[in-house]
């Protein structure tokens, strides 16, 4: 069963992205800010990591760059789920190293055959399963 690192502020967005995957089978855990997210990721040891960049304190980008800097975490997935749609938003995400990005509000479908392509199990990804 593949892990999944939830970072999200909104509380509802949390709820929904969490829900949505453990009903799809993966062990979830849900932060709401990104203050510790090299420590819970080192914790946790997540397959894939859903991050929101607009967060209180230290904001997606930054917890990307630190992810990214740590041998630990370099190579897991990072998947962007943010509301920011514009081009540059999205350019400087890449760069940073995410592996995918989606812009809110998501396409289910589409978001979780992605999610299961990254986790190695396409075939546990479907909408309403």
């Amino acid at each position: 069963m593949a892990r999944i690192l939830v970072v999200e502020d909104n509380l509802a967005n949390r709820k929904l992205l969490a829900g949505l995957l453990a009903q799809q089978g993966y062990e979830i855990v849900a932060l709401e800010d990104a203050e510790q997210i090299l420590e819970e990721t080192l914790a946790f040891r997540p397959d894939l990591i859903l991050m929101d960049l607009r967060l209180p304190g230290r904001d997606g980008y930054s917890a990307i760059e630190i992810l990214r800097r740590d041998p630990a975490s370099a190579d897991i997935p990072i998947v962007v789920t943010s509301a920011y749609a514009l081009p540059v938003d999205t350019h400087r995400a890449l760069e940073l190293g995410v592996t995918e990005y989606f812009s809110k509000p998501l396409d289910i479908p589409r978001f979780l055959a992605r999610i299961g392509a990254l986790t190695g199990e396409p075939g546990r990804c479907q909408p309403g399963a």
